[in-house]
């Protein structure tokens, strides 16, 4: 009988970092591999035809700590792989961390591999989403790390995580990303403005909602939430540019799944009475579509946080932060503060970064430049972290 890989992710980032392991450990055959997908992740499993599980399965109504003791029970894994995922306000239980934990109450190994750089102690921790205090330091820890680059494995061990758990694999979503960006031909690109609503001349900007979701509820929590971006955005396009650029640049914006009706009204409203028809929502019929064409077809993104700037850099698309009065901690911290990804902190920094974005070419060509010489890739990340799994497992 094979050994048993269980994978899990809760987190679309969490998600599409362990697909292409998940994928490459199914065409060697040399392990058996039960995906389970909870929420965002199911869907994204389903996009890559990559078939899983839900707890529903297994009879489960939730993924605490017990429920997954009771499902690995039923899965006798020899090791568990995940992503990462955060608690939230709405999720105090998630299914990387409580799995992770559970595993290793019954002794079975387990691998998360780290997408991008993060604040570690609230990842592996279990902390209080309201007052964002730890409640219980690296309570979530797994027995390995599959981590970035040498700079992650060394601001990890800065923070108390311990060396000898830690190994720099790369990013295996990263792996064909740059490939992906070379692939992606000129008649993609006009066809996909086309369904947006674009012509083929003008400029986009592609703004993507935070994946951690920023809705107005929240509001008071984050500090700002989608409609303040999206008002700073039309700013600058209403009072900040010349007439030549403005006419010719349109904002394509991209909401989270799962925003409330009434912010949906809100925002689309708001860009009904005063975009100008500069900004508009992607339609209902491409809501589905990958994020990475649309990061593709602009000059750069713009985005609170998320996993999908580290993307958009190794696809050669510069990102802006936008995080006006921020209250919580920068999920890109790592990036914004050398520079790689501009960010903004008050409406103003967020006004004078878009308008050097939108009007200078040279700029966001360094941008670039800059984020390829601090993130390398050589397509050999999944192929790292497969070996990880099988070391570990024998």
């Amino acid at each position: 009988m094979k050994p048993k890989v269980l994978a899990v992710a809760f987190h679309p980032g969490s998600a599409n970092t362990i697909s292409q392991v998940i994928k490459k450990l199914k065409q060697e055959s040399r392990v058996d591999v039960t995906i389970i997908g909870h929420k965002y992740a199911e869907q994204i499993f389903a996009n890559k035809g990559i078939s899983c599980k839900t707890i529903r399965d297994y009879e489960l109504n939730d993924v605490s700590i017990s429920s997954m003791e009771e499902l690995l029970d039923k899965e006798s894994p020899n090791l568990v792989l995940s992503g990462i995922s955060e608690q939230d306000l709405d999720n105090r239980d998630v299914i990387e961390q409580t799995t992770t934990f559970a595993a290793k109450n019954r002794g079975i190994p387990t691998l998360t591999v780290l997408e991008f750089w993060c604040d570690y102690k609230s990842v592996f921790s279990d902390i209080n989403p309201e007052t964002n205090e730890i409640v219980n330091l690296f309570r979530f820890l797994p027995d390995q790390i599959a981590v970035l680059n040498q700079e992650v494995k060394d601001d990890m061990i800065k923070n108390g995580i311990n060396p000898s758990i830690l190994t720099v694999t790369g990013n295996p979503y990263s792996d064909d990303l740059e490939s992906k960006a070379k692939g992606f031909i000129s008649e993609e690109r006009i066809k996909l403005k086309r369904e947006i609503g674009l012509s083929e001349e003008e400029r986009v900007f592609f703004y993507a909602a935070n994946a951690f979701h920023i809705f107005k509820n929240e509001e008071n929590y984050w500090g700002f939430w989608d409609l303040d971006n999206i008002k700073i955005i039309n700013d600058v396009l209403r009072e900040d540019l010349p007439r030549k650029i403005k006419d010719r640049l349109n904002i394509t914006l991209k909401l989270h799944p799962r925003v409330p009706e009434k912010d949906l009204s809100d925002i689309t409203q708001y860009i009904e009475d005063y975009s100008e028809g500069r900004i508009r929502i992607i339609p209902e019929h491409l809501k589905s579509i990958d994020p990475h064409k649309l990061v593709l077809i602009s000059d750069a993104l713009l985005t609170p946080f998320s996993t999908l700037s580290i993307e958009s850099l190794y696809m050669k698309k510069p990102c802006i932060s936008l995080q006006p009065n921020l209250k919580r901690k920068d999920h890109l911290a790592d990036l914004t503060r050398n520079g790689i990804i501009p960010v903004g902190y008050t409406a103003e920094d967020c006004r004078s970064l878009l308008k050097k974005a939108f009007v200078e070419e040279e700029y966001r060509t360094d941008l670039i430049k800059r984020a390829t010489e601090y993130l390398k890739c050589d397509g050999k990340a999944t192929e790292r972290v497969v070996n990880l799994v099988y070391n570990m497992m024998d």
